[in-house]
């Protein structure tokens, strides 16, 4: 029965043309209808779960952020006040308990801190904010130790509920936990806390006594915290602010969170799945998924809470309500899919019709013409409606039989016609295939009503292809090879045109060039004739390739966008100043920057600019405002040095360009920038000078395809490499490789191109000249549709100089600026490096605090000059008298630090004694000074560098004690004598 049904279909497609018509308008209902379907449901998805993963991302790193500045803000809040002359005095006068107290909580309240406690450098408390008794001890922290050495630090760590009792009283704890959601202060309590604690050391003169500023913000019930990230992160206007949650855990616990659902069921202290805490507390990665939460569910993230010394001591998560995502993908899904199903219906329904329609006539005219080949000449097909090419055949068929009679008379005569006109149109052919080939432009022709369309061989070659590689043609062929975001709008424009909206169809489009990248084309063509309905029947056009002038955009688009970013961050403050006819000016606009410059802020300025003019040093008012008139009247570009008195700074140095135009008003404006160039001043001709080197340099690129084949580059990478573009283009970036980097660095680099889209690293490469440079490179990826590596674009940055500045700001931050020894930075970590090598492999090492005796009289007779020459010279006889394992170090002043490894006697320092007591010459006078110094010696048992130096800082005292010019030993309490003290 099949078979027979199957023979009867295939007998019926060959012999009925209305058959065929009917079997295709039903395709695009029974084959490509399901395959839409499918892909809605699909694109539908991935843009749904797109839109809420980055979402969350944004959220996630919004709250991140937030955390961030408010340990910031809470660092320089205190490093600056441990910097204030009110606390300084307070310590040298040994204020009253009460004093420090009111002083702490006064400043716990300002700043919205949890405590603020004063304590000497080993964590003893002096006073505190927070109602500690004095006496007790703190417990020790990374952000503690940080400050023992002098670096102001803040940082998120954890502590266990005795150990944040050292920091607030029980009963202040206790009141802050009443602060947060009913019913949860009890599992809140119990957890771990998690503290934002930041820490600053005094910086107070050497007679006066040493102290820590800590300060910090308690983390555990903090409602009004995570309620405000909340507020920030998430828009008001949409239902993410009400049912968006923030929560903040300790380990893996929660320990704070917005009040969403919180009456219905209590959340403190609820622990997350095991899943999640392996994945952010064990491994240290972003986990993202759905959880479950109040019956709800929730898409969320979860990521690292690192304490000062990197370790991950608790979660910050960021979840978001998904059902109403999933709502929304379902209703447009099904809207799409209604929709889709409605067209290929009506599409298959009027196909249909028209294939009914078309059979029909044909076979009228079938049937006529069968029998005028019989013999039946009378017979005519009549009018056949509509009117088109088959209607008007069967009139012209009609006239045919009317006209046979004498048509052979006028077919000669006609076809001497024909002659003549086949050599004009073949000459203006000829002349028209020169113009198109003139201007290099494809051309085309389409039937709008049966898709046919003609090509030139320009139109092929245009995306990298002959005609004959694209045969057959048709509109599919075009709309094929056409980027899939511009086919919408080229069929809007077409339907303009067709309406009669636009004279022509005028659109750029991206095609697919046959080596896979886009091409930019300027489509443009016009219908030129019409169906009798006024439907477009057939339409030409051209193509021209404009993808030059779009990669002439792009690069200026880029240029455009770094400056915008370079303007963000120029010093000083940019601005837009207006002068009225009447002479009154204003700051149309001014960046933050003014604050700094002047001293106002941009509202003191926006209306009138006289308070600029107040601030204005007297000896440069005139000759400022002068310059300006001058300015404004020619029109020629303003540019000043002058000084301001700003009201914090005191007297600056200010440089201001702009370039004036005239307004519609008569009035003028100027647009430029003020910045601060009172450092500056004195080496102006030095700054020029760096400001040109500067001006001249720039990036190198390169653009290489997905073998790595370079093919394009800048001028400034041909500066940078020396090679010329000729040299370089087609040739690998493996001709820069200088052979030091180990297979394993290019395999990093393809690794993150294919999977995050960029890599950026230091490499070093060799110029045309064999030089080996450091180089910054930052390779992207650019991908093609399918997502596959189309082409690379490498950003060289020579960061020679850089190195440099490292090296000597390395040098600045270690070692003495006068004396050229190490200063007291880099003693410490000397110091460690000694003290674990003689612990680790049981040598002896000597540390030695020494001042110069009779070292104030030379300053004060001969005068600072004099002073600095003396301490110079016996820093270097001090260099030359030790060995190359041991350190000498300047702490300041006349005061120096020896450290000496595996000291055989106590032999050593007599030399050093006698080495500063012989005479030095200074200017036109010889001066005598000694020395006096205090030994200590390192014991296995001791761990505090700090205590060492403090040992011998002691026998240095008694050593002037004892009348100077001499050294003393520091004996332990457990100590028998000096000598088995040195062993």
């Amino acid at each position: 029965m099949i078979a027979k049904l199957l023979k009867l279909g295939w007998h019926s497609w060959q012999e009925s043309l209305a058959f065929r018509l009917s079997a295709l308008a039903l395709v695009p209902l029974l084959l490509a209808l399901p395959v839409v379907v499918l892909a809605i449901a699909l694109i539908g998805t991935w843009i749904s779960d797109t839109q809420i993963a980055d979402t969350l991302r944004g959220n996630l790193t919004g709250s991140e952020n937030y955390l961030a500045q408010l340990r910031e803000r809470t660092r320089q809040q205190i490093a600056q006040y441990a910097k204030s002359e009110k606390l300084a005095e307070m310590l040298d006068r040994q204020a009253s308990q009460r004093d420090f107290e009111s002083l702490l909580d006064g400043k716990v309240k300002e700043w919205g801190l949890s405590y603020l406690i004063l304590a000497q450098p080993d964590g003893r408390v002096i006073a505190s904010g927070s109602g500690l008794k004095p006496g007790g001890r703190l417990p020790d922290s990374f952000v503690l130790r940080q400050a023992r050495i002098g670096i102001s630090n803040a940082a998120i760590e954890r502590f266990e509920s005795d150990q944040l009792n050292l920091f607030i009283p029980p009963s202040a704890t206790s009141a802050t936990a009443l602060k947060s959601v009913p019913g949860e202060e009890l599992r809140a309590s119990s957890a771990t806390t998690l503290v934002i604690n930041a820490a600053a050391h005094t910086p107070l003169a050497v007679d006066r006594p040493e102290a820590i500023l800590i300060g910090g913000v308690t983390l555990n019930g903090n409602t009004a915290l995570v309620e405000h990230v909340r507020e920030i992160i998430f828009p008001v206007v949409s239902h993410m602010a009400e049912s968006g949650m923030i929560a903040i855990h300790s380990g893996d616990m929660i320990v704070a969170r917005t009040r969403r659902h919180s009456e219905s069921r209590p959340v403190l202290g609820f622990i997350q799945p095991q899943e999640i805490a392996q994945a952010v507390l064990e491994r240290g990665q972003v986990w993202a998924g759905r959880i479950v939460r109040d019956d709800a569910s929730y898409t969320a993230a979860f990521s690292p809470i690192l304490d000062g010394e990197g370790q991950r001591v608790g979660m910050l998560g960021v979840a978001l309500p998904d059902q109403a995502y999933r709502n929304n993908r379902l209703v447009l899904i099904a809207s799409v899919i209604g929709l889709s199903s409605l067209a290929m219906l009506a599409i298959s329904l009027v196909f249909l019709r028209a294939g009914r329609g078309l059979t029909g006539r044909i076979q009228t005219l079938n049937t006529v013409m069968s029998s005028f080949r019989d013999g039946a000449s009378h017979v005519r097909v009549g009018p056949l409606p509509p009117a088109d090419e088959l209607g008007r055949l069967a009139l012209s068929f009609d006239q045919l039989l009317e006209t046979i009679n004498d048509q052979e008379t006028r077919l000669r005569v006609r076809n001497d016609e024909l002659v003549q006109m086949g050599q004009a149109l073949h000459a203006q052919h000829s002349r028209l295939n020169q113009v198109v080939a003139g201007t290099r432009a494809g051309t085309w022709a389409w039937n709008v009503r049966t898709g046919e369309t003609q090509f030139n061989e320009r139109w092929a070659e245009i995306l990298g292809y002959t005609l004959d590689e694209l045969q057959p043609v048709s509109i599919r062929t075009w709309e094929g090879l056409t980027h899939p975001e511009d086919l919408e709008r080229s069929r809007e424009a077409l339907q303009r045109h067709f309406s009669h909206e636009s004279s022509h169809y005028d659109l750029e489009v991206r095609m697919r060039h046959k080596d896979g990248h886009w091409v930019w084309v300027h489509d443009r063509g016009a219908v030129s004739e019409w169906t009798t309905d006024g439907r477009p029947l057939w339409m030409y056009g051209t193509h021209l390739d404009v993808s030059e002038r779009h990669e002439a955009e792009a690069e200026r688009n880029a240029l455009l966008s770094r400056l915008q970013h370079l303007s963000s961050n120029v010093p000083g403050c940019l601005y837009q100043y207006t002068m009225r006819p009447d002479g009154s000016a204003f700051f149309s606009h001014v960046s933050q920057g003014i604050v700094d410059v002047y001293g106002c802020t941009p509202e003191d300025v926006s209306e009138d600019a006289a308070k600029v003019f107040d601030l204005i040093h007297p000896d440069d008012l005139e000759a400022t405002r002068a310059s300006i008139m001058l300015s404004a009247k020619h029109l020629t570009p303003w540019r000043a040095v002058y000084r301001v008195r700003h009201p914090v700074k005191g007297e600056r140095w200010i440089e201001g360009s702009a370039s004036p135009e005239r307004s519609d008003d008569a009035g003028v404006t100027w647009h430029g920038y003020l910045r601060d160039v009172t450092e500056q001043q004195q080496v102006r001709e030095q700054l020029k000078l760096a400001a040109s080197v500067y001006a001249a340099s720039h990036e190198g690129i390169i653009i290489a395809d997905d073998r790595q084949r370079i093919i394009d580059v800048n001028p400034a990478c041909l500066r940078i490499t020396g090679y010329g573009r000729e040299e370089l283009l087609g040739q690998t970036t493996a001709l820069l490789d200088v052979g030091r980097h180990s297979p394993e660095l290019y395999r990093e680099q393809a690794a993150a191109l294919l999977q995050n889209g960029n890599w950026k690293g230091e490499v070093s490469i060799r110029n045309k000249s064999g030089e080996c440079v450091p180089q910054l490179w930052s390779i992207s990826a650019v991908l093609d549709e399918a997502g596959h590596l189309s082409h690379s674009v490498t950003v060289l940055t020579d960061i020679r100089q850089l190195k440099a500045q490292q090296d000597e700001l390395d040098r600045i931050a270690n070692y003495d600026a006068l004396t050229g020894i190490p200063n007291r930075r880099l003693l410490r970590d000397r110091l460690a490096k000694a003290m674990a090598y003689s612990r680790r492999h049981g040598t002896p090492l000597a540390i030695c605090m020494m001042d110069l005796d009779g070292f104030k009289p030379v300053n004060d007779t001969y005068g600072h000059g004099a002073g600095d020459l003396l301490l110079i010279e016996i820093a270097n006889r001090l260099t030359k008298v030790l060995r190359t394992d041991d350190t000498i170090a300047r702490l300041g002043g006349d005061e120096f630090v020896l450290i000496f490894n595996a000291p055989v006697s106590t032999a050593v320092f007599d030399r050093v004694l006698e080495t500063v007591r012989a005479p030095v010459d200074v200017d036109d006078a010889v001066v005598h000074v000694s020395a006096s110094m205090g030994v200590a010696y390192f014991h296995k048992d001791l761990d505090d560098g700090d205590l060492l130096l403090r040992e011998a800082d002691q026998a240095l005292y008694q050593s002037k004690e004892r009348g100077r010019n001499r050294y003393t030993i520091f004996v332990r309490p457990d100590a028998v004598t000096d000598a088995e003290a040195a062993k």
